[in-house]
């Protein structure tokens, strides 16, 4: 499985160098909250848009819950985040 990912990685680098000339760096992030999956992932987004411009998409790699007292308590999850790396042209 960690195989097909780095691939994907490669062909969607690939893809958008050839057809944009444009560089694409995928980062992993760690986010939660007491609300819910949906807003652990906005939260990721939000806090790494905070030093990182450019973000495109974000793949959800694991999603998982705390559970206290039979209540889930916070959610948590794994994300890659894909963004352009601006080249000296402004490309």
């Amino acid at each position: 499985m960690g195989n097909f990912i780095y691939l994907q990685r490669y062909i969607l680098f690939i893809i958008l160098k050839l057809k944009n000339m444009a560089l694409v760096k995928v980062i992993e992030v760690i986010s939660s909250s007491t609300v819910s999956i949906d807003d652990a992932v906005r939260n990721a987004v939000a806090e790494a848009s905070k030093t990182i411009r450019n973000i495109d998409s974000v793949y959800v790699k694991d999603i998982k819950a705390h559970v206290k007292d039979g209540k889930v308590t916070t959610f948590g999850v794994i994300c890659n985040l894909s963004f352009r790396i601006e080249s000296e042209n402004g490309l």
